[in-house]
């Protein structure tokens, strides 16, 4: 059966995360993981473990490189070679990644993103 509240809310929180991560020029996932993890729990229509936030998170992040990408080539601004030596490294460890993830809890990968999210502000 499928849950409308929950797709609901998460479509709410595609489109504010959308539009936040865009006006910030922040990376959709720094604002995405904590309003997946904490706003269908607040409400009270669901819970996601950070192992469904990372996959969300993936999709949403590989839609909105792919439509940036595709904006920007048009414009003449995408250099090729970078994006063959930076797409094929980050294919290739964004893999080894996902191998990684099966071994490991939702807490340790919350604890990693944590980390992340400390040093992105710091930065």
């Amino acid at each position: 059966m499928v849950d409308y509240w929950l797709l609901a809310t998460l479509l709410g929180i595609g489109i504010v995360g959308g539009f936040v991560s865009g006006l910030l020029g922040l990376g959709g996932a720094i604002i995405l993981v904590p309003m997946l993890l904490y706003c269908p729990t607040c409400l009270g229509v669901g819970v996601l473990t950070m192992k469904q936030v990372a996959g969300i998170t993936i999709i949403v992040v590989f839609a909105s490189s792919l439509s940036g990408v595709l904006v920007h080539r048009k414009n003449q601004l995408v250099l090729k070679n970078l994006v063959l030596i930076m797409g094929i490294t980050a294919v290739i460890a964004a893999f080894l990644g996902a191998v990684y993830s099966r071994h490991t809890t939702s807490d340790v990968l919350l604890v990693i993103f944590a980390f992340m999210a400390a040093f992105a502000a710091v930065r």
